[in-house]
């Protein structure tokens, strides 16, 4: 499903070219996501649409309902982050000027903040001196 040329450019050029979840600037990096599935009744009104970051995108996209971890991103939340940047970008732009924080969210992040640690770990443990080993009787 597509939704209309002008209208995703009248959506992007609303949004910045930021996420509506994590507001990172995205450039061509940017992907809508349709709020309500088609399978679900949604279709391509633009209204359906949220602009959001690959990363964001993938959080979206993969919460696995038969193995429930952490909070799944619904339409009604969806809808509300697309409302509540949209009225940012256009009642206050100048925040968009301010430097973006980092942030430390999504999926590869925490893989490589992981990797990043172990990598840690290994340079400064002593393998003698492990501490918290099981027993072996």
């Amino acid at each position: 499903m597509v939704f209309t040329r002008s209208e995703a450019d009248s959506l992007l050029v609303a949004c910045h070219r930021r996420c509506c979840l994590c507001h990172r600037f995205c450039g061509v990096k940017i992907e809508l996501h349709h709020i309500d599935p088609s399978g679900c009744g949604g279709g391509n009104a633009i209204d359906n649409a949220i602009p959001v970051c690959f990363e964001c995108h993938a959080e979206i996209q993969l919460y696995n309902d038969a193995h429930p971890r952490g909070r799944k991103f619904h339409p009604e939340e969806l809808r509300a982050h697309k409302e509540q940047w949209l009225r940012v970008c256009k009642e206050s732009p100048g925040a968009l000027l301010l430097p973006q924080r980092s942030l430390d969210v999504g999926p590869i992040q925490a893989l490589i903040d992981e990797l990043e640690f172990n990598s840690e770990i290994v340079q400064r443990t002593v393998y003698d001196t492990i501490g918290a080993l099981f027993l072996v009787a």
